[in-house]
């Protein structure tokens, strides 16, 4: 993005994932988004001294109200803003974000243990029988037919 951009605005209310704030962020520039969903978890707005963004309902007034401030931020603190912009961005969406989120998931499961259930046994058992009666119809069919054709 080109150093004299002033911020961007995400107006989707309704998006999930946050892509293109992301890529905002990550590039430093600060990001003006809707106070819903995937922005509320990349965005840090408050306490000032944290902030990464800003978050606002979807409303013109407010909007503005919030335009104002980014452009009258002075360099020092628009400085501030684009670095913890850029380092919530690795945090929350780098591939070490990832990995470790994957790796805790891995944790969680093994320390759940071995996962013992007598309907997943029962439903094993019944799927068997199933298959063992399927087999044996098949089995009698194929006699049937035989010996139909021997006599015929």
């Amino acid at each position: 993005m080109s150093p004299s951009t002033i911020g961007l605005l995400y107006t989707r209310p309704t998006s999930t994932s946050g892509l293109f704030l992301w890529k905002g962020m990550i590039c430093g520039v600060p990001v003006l988004a809707c106070d819903s969903r995937g922005p509320v978890k990349s965005i840090v707005d408050e306490p000032a001294e944290k902030c990464t963004g800003w978050l606002r309902a979807p409303n013109p007034e407010i909007w503005t109200e919030a335009l104002c401030q980014i452009v009258d931020l002075g360099e020092e603190e628009k400085s501030k803003i684009r670095e913890r912009a850029k380092k919530r961005a690795r945090e929350i969406s780098g591939t070490e974000a990832m990995a470790s989120g994957i790796e805790n998931a891995l944790k969680e499961a093994v320390d759940m243990g071995q996962v013992q259930s007598r309907v997943t046994l029962w439903l094993v058992v019944l799927v068997a029988i199933m298959c063992l009666l399927f087999a044996l119809r098949w089995i009698a069919g194929d006699v049937e037919k035989v010996d139909s054709a021997n006599f015929a």
